[in-house]
């Protein structure tokens, strides 16, 4: 087989990469020959590709994804390669994984109307591709790391279910598990300043509006209301203007219980150091913080508009909430503060949750969706 694997820049960095380069590897192992299309990548991530350069005009952000899109579309020649599947927006393909979920449904998500948006050029350029890319013809199969986009893009773009496969993302669980996290833990919590009794939250993510930032905050508030002195610190891992939310934890008095710990080049020690992970966000179609945290065994809350809430039971492996709504998330939050116990329990439970779900599965199940595109079986 001749496989085309379009993708803008495939460095170890995140979910759609880590999923690229095991497909690829799962693919060159099977002894087919793998075209790289992207701007720019890690041979590591990709070794035994054919890769090809796809240039990127220097514009501002709001021309940048059509760039790559109209590149892509003069670069990649027709009938080359016996399929072509992108994790990028592009205008020609034969199949595509959408692992950052529908644009149109995250700004619906966010509040944020691209049409006023300060950013609306970029919003509006993102959808654009978006209307051509999913419209009638233009696809042979899609393939959504949950159902909630499988869901979305059938409502905004009337496609079908019977053209969506749905394949969750995995997890590497030989560097997040248990195991990893109980032999990081002393020194993670140490490096940290945490004292045996303070109870560690953690949140990672970046762009904080969309991650729920504001509610965890507000929750803690709540909270914390009455419950002080608090053997607690809520840990916020990721890039971002933190000044906003730096005001409203002063405002509500909890200044003191907030860590801003920036980029993290090795998220273990947050999740090492931690008792609780909480991502309140507003729009995840699949967060792979959040299948880190339940591979490492943390009790977890988050939102029924993260897709990988779909993958968890309610009370059980994780506490799932509405988003935007402080309250009842700071009722868990502090269920799990109060209850060693729970926290134990839940952890478990949400280790199980992930363990079926690997990087390898992921990469097995998309070959399997190359093999009825093409009509052909042992890939």
């Amino acid at each position: 087989m001749n496989i085309a694997v379009i993708i803008q820049d495939l460095r170890m960095r995140g979910g759609a990469e880590r999923r690229t380069s095991q497909l690829i590897r799962e693919l060159i192992a099977a002894g087919h020959e793998v075209h790289l299309y992207a701007n720019r990548y890690d041979p590591q991530a990709a070794e035994g590709v054919v890769f090809h350069h796809v240039p990127m005009l220097n514009v501002p952000r709001p021309l940048k994804p059509l760039s790559f899109a109209w590149f892509c579309s003069q670069v990649i020649p027709r009938g080359k390669h016996d399929l072509v599947h992108t994790q990028a927006r592009i205008f020609r393909y034969d199949t595509v994984t959408l692992g950052i979920g529908c644009h149109r449904a995250f700004m619906e998500a966010i509040g944020v109307d691209p049409l006023r948006s300060r950013d609306k050029w970029f919003h509006r350029a993102v959808m654009h591709i978006e209307r051509k890319m999913l419209a009638p013809g233009s696809y042979r199969r899609i393939i959504t790391n949950s159902r909630k986009v499988r869901d979305e893009i059938g409502r905004y773009y009337a496609v079908p279910e019977s053209a969506v496969t749905v394949i969750h993302n995995g997890v590497d669980h030989d560097a997040f598990s248990p195991g990893v996290r109980d032999r990081l833990r002393p020194g993670a919590r140490a490096k940290l300043g945490l004292t045996r009794d303070e109870v560690a939250v953690v949140l990672v993510g970046t762009g904080f509006e969309h991650k729920g930032v504001k509610d965890l905050i507000r929750a803690i508030g709540i909270f914390a209301n009455g419950k002080r002195p608090l053997t607690m610190r809520a840990f916020i891992v990721g890039a971002g203007k933190t000044e906003p939310y730096e005001k409203i934890a002063a405002d509500l008095g909890v200044s003191d219980l907030i860590v801003w710990a920036g980029k993290s080049s090795d998220v273990r020690t947050y999740y090492a150091a931690a008792d609780i992970y909480v991502l309140p966000t507003l729009y995840d179609a699949f967060s792979n913080s959040t299948m880190e945290a339940l591979a490492c065994g943390l009790p977890v809350i988050t939102t029924r508009t993260n897709g990988v809430s779909e993958i968890l039971t309610e009370g059980e492996s994780a506490f799932i909430v509405e988003p935007r709504d402080p309250e009842p998330l700071a009722d868990r939050l502090g269920l799990l503060i109060e209850a060693p116990a729970l926290r134990e329990r839940m952890g478990s439970a949400a280790q199980k949750a992930a363990e079926p779900y690997t990087w390898q599965r992921t990469a097995e199940e998309t070959i399997r969706v190359y093999e009825e595109i093409l009509g052909i079986g042992g890939i």
